[in-house]
């Protein structure tokens, strides 16, 4: 996380944006020292991990719903190669 007052802010703005966006980090803009402002840089794409994370091992499968998650569906579809 990049801070930076705003007096600062205005006079290295593209350095700093550049770094951001180079980084992916976000960058807090403080005013007297508190924080104003906070400016996030575009992700076109996320990780599963991103994604998903805060779900990892939160939904509980029994044995059964996960042998079915696991198994071919070509019979179910009428797939005949």
């Amino acid at each position: 996380m990049i801070t930076i007052s705003k007096s600062r802010l205005k006079s290295t703005m593209l350095e700093v944006f550049r770094k951001a966006e180079e980084s992916g980090e976000e960058i807090i803009v403080t005013h007297f020292q508190k924080p104003v402002l906070r400016i996030l840089p575009f992700k076109t794409t996320r990780s599963v991990k991103e994604a998903f994370g805060d779900w990892q091992n939160q939904t509980p499968l029994s044995k059964q719903s996960k042998k079915a998650l696991l198994e071919p569906t070509d019979s179910d579809w009428n797939f005949d190669p």
